[in-house]
């Protein structure tokens, strides 16, 4: 959010690491790529993903300082499954000296496979009827929703909007411009990235409610809040 105190690499490093954590640990389980019809295993999939990620995300950064900055994170997750908008809602609140800035995104996680194209290249594929109705009911709430893209090969991240000029109900990575999970975190905090107006159903610390409110069976929330002293680094 502030330059000087350079936290946005140091979070996005954390965040890509969970990531990685999260899909070595989910893929040893049910080996490297997901067997069966992918609309039926891959919402089962995603949401084990999405939990990990969450828990990984709390562990490496909740407490922690980084250049002056005391980072605090916060877990929300329905226990009822049921057909939501999103996946995941993540948030971020930065502090400094009274004054607040909160942003927040939406985000859809699917479980794709690695295949290689005539490139040679390492491609994230998913096929689902369902997603296109997913991102619109997150487009319907803001203009900052993605689609979490989970592999073999790490978290890519790809903009909902994308989906709107595909005419088949498959993405490729080869396809359409993405980034890993640690970009868009990075960006948050920069401030590139991110939809305050989403944040405003956020009131105080009920995520709980927030979840309800947006539709979204998961919330993620990172508080930063800089510290009066010395600006030091006990994170990195």
């Amino acid at each position: 959010m502030l330059k000087d105190h350079r936290v946005a690499q140091s979070v996005a490093k954390a965040i890509e690491a969970s990531a990685e954590d999260v899909v070595q640990q989910i893929l040893s389980m049910y080996g490297r790529e997901p067997k069966g019809r992918e609309e039926n295993i891959t919402a089962q999939l995603a949401s084990e993903f999405t939990l990990h990620l969450m828990k990984r995300v709390k562990k490496r950064l909740n407490r922690k300082m980084i250049n002056g900055v005391r980072f605090w994170v916060y877990l929300f997750r329905k226990k009822e499954e049921k057909e939501v908008g999103a996946d995941l809602a993540g948030v971020l609140r930065f502090e400094r000296e009274g004054r607040v800035v909160t942003k927040a995104y939406l985000a859809q996680a699917k479980v794709g496979r690695v295949s290689i194209n005539e490139c040679n290249e390492e491609v994230v594929v998913v096929r689902d009827p369902r997603l296109r109705s997913q991102v619109r009911n997150m487009l319907s709430f803001t203009s900052s929703a993605y689609v979490f893209l989970y592999s073999s090969i790490g978290v890519r991240v790809v903009s909902a909007h994308v989906l709107n000029l595909l005419s088949q109900d498959v993405l490729r990575t080869d396809e359409v411009y993405n980034h890993n999970i640690g970009w868009l975190y990075a960006e948050m905090f920069k401030s590139f990235v991110g939809d305050h107006r989403l944040a405003c159903y956020l009131r105080r610390y009920d995520i709980g409610q927030f979840a309800q409110d947006v539709g979204v069976s998961n919330v993620l929330m990172i508080k930063g809040v800089v510290e009066k002293g010395e600006v030091f680094d006990e994170f990195f």
